[in-house]
């Protein structure tokens, strides 16, 4: 498949791991907080993230539903503005991310650098 040598870089640098040890699912729809902690893992292997102690508290209607495994990275995303929260005023981390949502955040991303 065209996207083989991105998953396996993916997997070998921590940034993805697959549904289970043998199965990636590249046809499942990526979550809002999976783009986010993605981005955050490649974020940190290149150096950056939060370092030491930090405290950022999330401001979204759906804080609560945010995954313990994926808060740092959303609130990292949010607190750069990367990837926001909805016109509603969630977060929305269970909904799909488009491939329009990972162009501006891949934008934002690239200006922040």
């Amino acid at each position: 498949m065209w996207y083989s040598d991105a998953v396996v870089w993916a997997s070998k640098n921590g940034i993805a791991a697959g549904i289970t040890q043998n199965t990636f699912g590249p046809m499942t729809a990526l979550t809002r907080q999976e783009m986010a902690t993605f981005l955050y893992r490649y974020i940190q292997s290149r150096g950056g993230g939060f370092m030491g102690t930090w405290m950022f508290l999330l401001d979204y209607t759906d804080r609560p539903q945010i995954s313990d495994s994926a808060y740092e990275a959303v609130a990292y995303c949010s607190m750069n503005k990367l990837l926001v929260g909805m016109d509603s005023g969630r977060f929305a981390p269970f909904e799909s991310a488009t491939r329009a949502m990972g162009a501006v955040v891949m934008n934002r991303f690239t200006a922040m650098e």
